[in-house]
């Protein structure tokens, strides 16, 4: 993420193919803070929430209904996530839509100053 940007802002989506989506600082994060690592500590994360003065939120495909057609694309059929489209909590938006061996996840992110715990 750039100096001057010490916030991540929400910007419009675009969602690839296959349905994922990588917000552009996010995917800074990964590939140069991580080194392209595919996993990070809680402490790693919660610094890049720091720096980035948001907080996040992780939603998960799995946890739809076996009969979403989503589920049933993924899960069932061996496809993409174009049909998932997981609501934000209101104040949210989404930073990324991804896969790994547990399955798709999303991650919903927040300004850290508008939303206390």
């Amino acid at each position: 993420m750039s100096d001057t940007a010490k916030k991540l802002q929400q910007i419009q989506v675009v969602r690839d193919e296959d349905g994922y989506f990588h917000h552009p600082d996010l995917r800074h994060f990964w590939d140069v803070t991580m080194g392209g690592a595919e996993h990070c500590t809680k402490e790693q994360w919660q610094a890049f929430e720091a720096e980035a003065g948001v907080k996040t939120q992780i939603v998960y495909l799995e946890s739809e209904d076996m009969n979403h057609p989503a589920y049933v694309e993924y899960f069932e059929k061996g496809g993409g996530v174009g049909l998932w489209n997981p609501a934000p909590p209101s104040g949210w938006w989404l930073v990324e839509i991804s896969d790994t061996e547990d399955g798709p996840f999303a991650v919903w992110a927040t300004h850290a100053d508008t939303h206390e715990d």
